[in-house]
């Protein structure tokens, strides 16, 4: 076992942020990492774990549980968690066959992350942002 929330969740987004995530042995990993990091972290750190495990409740086509874990990261400032919270909360929505919100979502996610690449962001930020989106624009269009 992961001994802190961190170890426990990083691997856990890691693999949540590809598309092809649906190795189901790797999923249920994934989501006991998310799902440890969210009971155990505290603080500033607790919204990343909460976008892990609303990645994995998307994943696992728990799209209502996704979307009610995407609730801080999408009311948050920071663009590293709300745009990857958009584009997944877009994916969730036009699961659940919202495709009109769906859309006001990812267009939402791809107007701020124009502004986002302005601030000249980390690496890993930048492709893990613009790898959630470019995933929401395949679903949705």
């Amino acid at each position: 076992k992961r001994k802190n929330a961190v170890e426990a969740e990083r691997p856990a987004k890691a693999y949540l942020l590809f598309p092809e995530a649906s190795d189901p042995a790797l999923l249920r990993e994934a989501m006991a990492g998310a799902r440890r990091a969210v009971k155990i972290g505290r603080g500033g750190m607790a919204v990343w774990f909460e976008l892990s495990l609303g990645m994995g409740q998307y994943r696992t086509g728990d799209h209502a549980g996704a979307l009610k874990s995407f609730t801080r990261p999408l009311r948050g400032k920071n663009p590293a968690q709300r745009l990857p919270a958009l584009a997944f909360a877009a994916m969730a929505t036009f699961r659940q066959t919202d495709s009109t919100q769906a859309r006001k979502l990812l267009s939402q996610a791809e107007t701020e992350f124009q502004d986002f690449v302005r601030t000249k962001p980390a690496w890993s930020d930048f492709h893990a942002v613009n790898l959630a989106i470019e995933e929401a624009k395949a679903l949705i269009r």
